[in-house]
């Protein structure tokens, strides 16, 4: 049974930590393989653990990346006290840890800003907080799982930590610390004080304004973010507003040619018009510990009905650990390594009330929001800081049936989407990583 995996053509990875069953092959069928009545599972070994059901069916769990004791709570007290103690009063190194929607994945802004250093600096160490050893690290990077004595280490003796979240609640940076706060985007969602109901605010919004006390530098995309920002979680410190570093891709590829090459690796045949369905997460959505994906329209079903479609899947990187979406003209790519890329391989984006929305804009291609709760969430216990309603980039269905010809129709929707890039994009400009490395590390500038 092979335990790896190519993700993506860049790298071999092992297999996502998740519960696989075991299946024989049989006169070219596959069938399921059944424990003995007298099998006692072992114990966790290498990572894996191997389960039983009622039923005698076999499965194995690629669990945690790390030894049972450092990965219980005690294991990760002890390691604090001593490695992550240790590397804080060590002298500071001029490594970068950067970590990007909580180790889900290596893009958004900290990606950005990593490309620019290997390219700029590259004798810096850089690393990469990842929450799964399925995600590999870029060229030139350093992976540390998170909850290793490695990601303690590296965490405590870096001179500079980059995120577009939080880190643990116990997490608390050196005076001689640098911390950069990317965030995610547009500010879309409610937070803190601003949420409609402050019953629905939990332990992450809380963690967010404490650790916003620690932040060196907040970086937002425009204006309004900055306002947003600031006020709902009282950051005191300073702001650099430049643009949105992950979007230089998005205009720097005027010959297609990156497009090109990211559909061929996606194995979109040529000539395929390709949708890309991009939902946000919600909060009540969940399964087995994780954020679940949620697909108003079958992917499958979408891509038969309008035909000569690919439909690619793109989950919120909080359901990363959501299974997989298949079938004929789909393709999941909830774990593909660079937003930006997919939205140049798409011709149309279908969303919903995500943030993905103010950057898919900049393409200047079509956008269909699939949203039959969007007025629910307009005006329920969180609540939207933009009225998606009143002012949408492209129409606004709430069902297969309404999507296809909605996708099948003519682009009305221009100016629409060009309203909403001059309110909210005027600093994409295709030079925010260059400012944002600048303002960090100036000797690493052209």
């Amino acid at each position: 049974m092979p335990t790896t995996f190519d993700f993506w053509d860049r790298a071999t990875s092992p297999l996502w930590r998740d519960l696989y069953a075991l299946e024989a092959r049989s006169a070219d069928q596959e069938v399921p393989v059944r424990a003995a009545r007298t099998l006692v599972p072992p114990g966790q070994r290498h990572g894996w653990r191997v389960r039983v059901s009622a039923q005698g069916g076999l499965a194995l769990r690629r669990v945690k990346d790390v030894d049972p004791d450092p990965s219980s709570s005690y294991g990760r007290q002890l390691l604090r006290a001593t490695v992550y103690a240790d590397a804080l009063r060590a002298p500071r190194s001029d490594a970068v840890v950067l970590e990007s929607f909580g180790g889900a994945g290596t893009d958004g802004d900290p990606g950005a800003l990593a490309r620019a250093l290997l390219a700029h600096d590259p004798d810096r160490e850089v690393v990469w907080s990842v929450a799964d050893a399925a995600i590999p690290a870029p060229a030139g990077c350093r992976a540390v799982v998170q909850g290793t004595a490695a990601w303690f280490d590296a965490v405590g003796r870096a001179g500079t930590l980059v995120t577009n979240g939080t880190f643990p609640r116990w997490f608390a940076k050196a005076e001689d610390q640098v911390l950069v706060q990317t965030w995610r985007g547009t500010a879309l969602r409610r937070l803190g004080p601003d949420v409609n109901d402050p019953r629905v605010l939990d332990e992450d919004d809380e963690l967010l304004e404490e650790q916003s006390r620690q932040w060196d530098l907040l970086v937002t995309p425009n204006a309004f973010t900055s306002a947003v920002l600031t006020k709902a979680l009282g950051y005191p410190g300073p702001v650099a507003e430049i643009g949105s570093p992950r979007n230089d891709r998005l205009l720097a590829d005027p010959d297609g040619a990156l497009r090109t090459a990211v559909r061929r690796r996606l194995g979109v045949p040529d000539g395929r018009r390709v949708v890309l369905y991009a939902p946000t997460w919600r909060e009540n959505a969940r399964a087995r510990g994780h954020h679940e994906k949620v697909l108003v329209a079958d992917p499958a079903d979408l891509a038969a009905r309008l035909g000569d479609t690919v439909v690619l899947v793109r989950g919120h990187p909080n359901t990363a650990a959501s299974a997989s979406v298949s079938g004929p003209g789909v393709v999941d790519v909830t774990t593909y390594p660079d937003l930006a890329e997919l939205f140049l391989a798409a011709d149309v984006l279908v969303s919903d009330h995500s943030a993905v929305l103010f950057d898919f804009v900049l393409t200047d291609k079509p956008v269909v929001l699939l949203a039959p709760d969007l007025e629910e969430y307009q005006s329920g216990d969180r609540g939207l800081y933009v009225d998606l309603l009143a002012d949408p980039p492209g129409p606004v269905v709430s069902t297969l049936e309404q999507l296809v010809p909605a996708l099948e129709a003519g682009d009305a929707h221009a100016e629409d989407r060009h309203r909403m890039r001059e309110t909210y994009g005027e600093l994409e400009d295709g030079g925010a990583t260059r400012r944002l490395l600048e303002l960090l590390f100036p000797a690493a500038r052209d």
